[in-house]
């Protein structure tokens, strides 16, 4: 008898998990995920033909696009809205983390030791890749270095000087705390910067955060990205690259900088398993006003296929009268700690959240320098063109 009233309890309980979302989706009720703001104002897709001719071969295919298209776009909307996801979510990360002491998601996200926190795998084989068990094939490094001196080049015929930087993995920096043996296959990075002549500009930040890391730590705990510390040794690396075939550029010091922390929260790789864990982060706080001006905004970031969160940060422009010299950046999220030092050291300069090497901006903008700045996991994504 107790078995059978607990077999209808789950039974019961199965069924309810899989109506109420649905019949609330219906009902015009959802859930937002507040680790995520934003998500509520998303708005619900419609369905809409793309073609206005009737009783066509041509209005029978767009139907069909249309519907596919629907069909695509509102699974993504219920899968990021529906109700008792994130109820159901957070049960779930505290029964595997609290009771069988394991990663919720270690495909995403994996523990490391001194509370460091580490991309799984999902990210672009990050972990194989950061610990030598990837081996990359010599068409792909060929893509990638072609792709660079392809841009190198063309920089070069527009009397721009071009250089190409990469921010290492969190993992390739602290790999001692994640007890993994080294596999022994070198990282990309350092097979595209062999495979590349030696007059291309290439920087390689690893050799500069492993030599400071003693110093203070240089990356997050809970997230993937370098701190505002390691973003200045980055950009001291990177200065002294510039300083070679621009003597006059000059490298902000240190000392013009207070080291101090906050409690951040919410970090990236926390967010993912939806937990709130304060950590202490260092950052740089400047002594004295900065130098530069922010100015307006000139892209629309729609026009170059960039929404949401990411529109607000597509760009960013300063000016310094005090500086020489025009300098445009193409990076991605790890770029976001080095504009503050960056923008001191030139005249004018700005930066583009996107690594698309656009020949168009770049011919508007006639920069002095251009840097292309990614981090190593995404070399191959971004770059390779197979």
């Amino acid at each position: 008898m107790v078995q059978r009233v607990l077999n209808w309890f789950l039974i019961v309980g199965f069924l309810s998990l899989l109506v109420i979302p649905a019949v609330s989706a219906l009902c015009g009720v959802y859930a937002f995920n507040s680790f995520f703001p934003g998500s509520e104002r998303e708005p619900k897709p419609k369905l809409q033909f793309i073609s206005e001719d009737f009783f066509t071969t041509k209005m029978a295919k767009s139907v069909y696009v249309s519907v596919i298209d629907y069909k695509y776009e509102f699974d993504r909307y219920f899968n990021d809205h529906y109700v008792l996801k994130y109820n159901l979510f957070d049960i779930y990360v505290h029964f595997v983390q609290g009771l069988l002491k394991t990663e919720p998601m270690p495909h995403r996200v994996i523990n490391g030791d001194n509370d460091m926190m580490f991309c799984g795998n999902w990210h672009h084989q990050y972990v194989n890749a950061s610990k030598g068990f990837l081996a990359y094939e010599s068409n792909t490094v060929a893509s990638v270095s072609n792709t660079i001196e392809e841009q190198s080049n063309w920089c070069a015929q527009h009397a721009i000087a071009y250089y190409f930087a990469v921010a290492p993995n969190k993992l390739t920096v602290y790999g001692e705390n994640l007890p993994i043996e080294h596999f022994g296959n070198p990282p990309l990075r350092e097979l595209v910067k062999d495979k590349l002549p030696p007059t291309i500009n290439f920087i390689d930040y690893t050799a500069t955060l492993l030599n400071h890391k003693a110093e203070r730590q240089l990356y997050h705990n809970d997230d993937t990205h370098w701190n505002q510390v390691g973003a200045y040794f980055a950009y001291v690396q990177l200065m002294e690259a510039i300083q070679n075939q621009f003597p006059d550029v000059q490298i902000i010091a240190s000392e013009e900088y207070t080291l101090d922390s906050i409690v951040g929260i919410q970090n990236d790789l926390v967010r993912q398993i939806r937990q709130h864990t304060p950590e202490y982060q260092y950052i740089l706080q400047r002594n004295s006003a900065a130098n530069c001006v922010e100015l307006g905004k000139i892209y629309k970031p729609e026009e170059h296929n960039v929404f949401g969160a990411l529109a607000d940060g597509y760009e960013e422009r300063y000016s310094n009268k005090s500086r020489p010299l025009k300098i445009m950046v193409l990076r991605d999220s790890f770029g976001v700690s080095m504009v503050e030092y960056i923008r001191e050291s030139f005249g004018e300069s700005v930066f583009i959240w996107s690594n698309t090497f656009d020949t168009t901006m770049i011919v508007n903008e006639k920069p002095d320098i251009l840097v292309n700045m990614i981090v190593e996991r995404h070399l191959e994504s971004q770059f390779s063109s197979h």
